[in-house]
């Protein structure tokens, strides 16, 4: 076959030494064909984490017990858990006295817009009767794993001994599952969690309230603005909170911009209290006092905060709010002491296994994973910081500088009174010396 027969080189053309490749032209055509490409993309919420993120941090983008979605159904170390789903959809069923049709059938008209969250579909997926019924099972067994966290494993419909659904699960296993759930890789289109709510109980009328409180374990205030494009970016709506939309500073004026840490800015006289409603749009300084919110260490802290940053990166449209945080936060928590001053003023609770210096690791671990410069709403709170740090240095230099010209109008501003100094210094050190000595000899009188 000659190049000019078919859509490819024939693999028998290809000599030793050729440098050709393989060129598909229907599929060439179909990337040159740019009028769906944007649509596709903006309907995409659901990514595999590039491998450049990954190195040593795996276990954190990588589901260890459970499988959610289709990214990784099938893995072989997840199979086990694959029974309990089932378990949770026979619960699921018995408590709603609904069918399995009756949920494929509420959730057949967006089948098309679930398929298209996700970045790349295998082509078994594309089967709409399959990828629905795993919608159903895993979606059933989110809810169900939810349910026993925020419930602390009581009032569940199940026994006491359940290896997962009870008290027994909670203390064993449920905590990682739940963590499996926080992956980016581990999502389900919040759409799904919607429909199985809704067709469960059909007089439920706050279904976002509920969900609301199943998540809350990310923090308790609410923002009711929030964006449900599925967990993890419910949860960074939940951290943001509502964009100031400032004008970007441009980049002259931030490489002006001295960053300062805590202990810098606590010796330039700035004290630190929890922003009022505790997101990351709160964060000002008002006067000489820093608002932030309050961070906490726990279980769930890295795989939250490394999911919810390569959401941002990866999804288009987005402010990069959770880089911009981490980059502040680093510069602020710049030594172990800083991280003391963070604990001191009540903004940091560890509920975890973990000292300040793992802290302070924990975001420097994230900020190596920021490979642009920061252009967000914190700049201008990173340069009122300078500025008042900056005002208080003069201030104090100038207060030195009043100190030593006074000294010197007063004691040097001639030889007799620089005599006079010297003569009153010898004069009070003979007067300790002697007193020193009276104290030995009482003490210890000779012999």
């Amino acid at each position: 076959m000659t190049p000019e027969d078919g859509h490819h080189i024939a693999p028998a053309m290809l000599t030793q030494n050729s440098k050709s490749v393989f060129i598909d032209a229907d599929r060439l055509q179909r990337l040159l064909d740019t009028s769906d490409e944007a649509n596709r993309w903006d309907k995409c919420s659901i990514y595999r984490v590039p491998s450049y993120f990954i190195p040593e941090k795996e276990k954190f983008y990588k589901p260890q017990l459970v499988s959610v979605g289709p990214y990784h159904h099938g893995a072989t170390h997840l199979n086990a858990m694959e029974e309990h789903k089932y378990r949770a959809l026979c619960q699921f069923l018995k408590r709603s006295k609904k069918t399995i049709n009756d949920f494929k059938v509420s959730m057949k008209g967006c089948v098309h817009q679930l398929m298209e969250s996700y970045e790349k579909l295998d082509e078994e997926w594309k089967d709409e009767d399959k990828f629905l019924e795993l919608m159903i099972l895993d979606g059933c067994f989110v809810l169900e794993i939810l349910r026993v966290f925020y419930s602390g494993g009581e009032n569940i419909d199940y026994g006491p001994s359940d290896p997962i659904f009870s008290n027994r699960g909670l203390a064993s296993v449920v905590i990682i599952l739940v963590r499996d759930t926080l992956m980016l890789e581990n999502q389900l289109p919040f759409l799904v969690l919607e429909k199985l709510l809704a067709v469960e109980d059909e007089k439920r009328t706050d279904s976002d309230e509920y969900l609301n409180e199943l998540l809350s374990f990310v923090g308790h205030d609410i923002c009711w603005q929030f964006s449900k494009l599925h967990i993890v970016d419910f949860l960074r709506s939940r951290v943001i909170g509502s964009n100031k939309n400032l004008p970007k500073l441009s980049y002259s004026e931030i490489s002006e911009i001295r960053t300062r840490s805590l202990s810098q800015c606590a010796q330039a006289g700035i004290v630190f209290e929890k922003s009022e409603r505790n997101f990351l749009s709160d964060i000002k300084l008002e006067k000489n006092v820093l608002h932030l919110p309050e961070f906490e260490l726990n279980g769930f802290s890295e795989v939250i905060w490394l999911n919810l940053l390569a959401f941002e990166c990866l999804h288009a449209g987005i402010t990069l709010n959770i880089a911009n945080y981490i980059v502040f936060m680093s510069c602020l928590l710049d030594k172990k002491e800083d991280v003391q001053i963070l604990h001191s003023a009540q903004l940091l609770t560890i509920r975890a296994l973990g000292d300040y210096q793992e802290i302070k690791e924990l975001f420097g671990s994230l900020w190596n994973r920021i490979d642009f410069q920061s252009n967000s709403d914190l700049d201008y709170v990173m340069k009122d910081l300078d500025v008042y740090c900056m005002k208080s240095e003069k201030k104090w230099n100038r207060r030195v500088r009043e100190w030593r010209l006074n000294l010197e109008s007063t004691y040097f501003s001639s030889p007799w009174t620089v005599l006079s100094l010297i003569a009153a210094t010898l004069i009070i050190a003979l007067t300790i010396l002697q007193t020193v000595f009276t104290a030995l000899s009482y003490y210890n009188p000779p012999k």
